[in-house]
């Protein structure tokens, strides 16, 4: 299983990197305990981003560190896969020589 997953913590917002934007949801929400879901249709968004001059900023925000928790799950699920090959790749060239010496 390659996919990446992120504990939230309660309280936590999901979903706004489409919302904010506007690239195609990349992500599958899990709850695991009893969660109560808001749901924000584009005209209501527009009317809560209206609410409060510090609302965009903060969501802003918000996005941006997600982004950057993304990117370094990425970067470390690509590490991994590397580490892995290398290590496949060593073993198998190890057995390989082991044979050629009959061990």
């Amino acid at each position: 299983d390659t996919a990446i997953r992120f504990e939230l913590p309660p309280g936590s917002v999901v979903g706004e990197m489409g919302a904010l934007t506007g690239v195609p949801r990349s992500a599958t929400i899990e709850v695991t305990k009893s969660s109560t879901l808001l749901e924000f249709g584009p005209d209501a968004f527009r009317r809560l981003l209206s609410l409060h001059d510090g609302i965009p900023e903060r969501l802003s925000e918000l996005a941006a560190e997600r982004a950057e928790q993304n990117r370094e799950a990425l970067e470390d699920l690509a590490r991994q896969q590397q580490d892995s090959q290398v290590v496949l790749e060593r073993a198998g060239i190890l057995g390989r020589l082991m044979r050629m010496i009959g061990k």
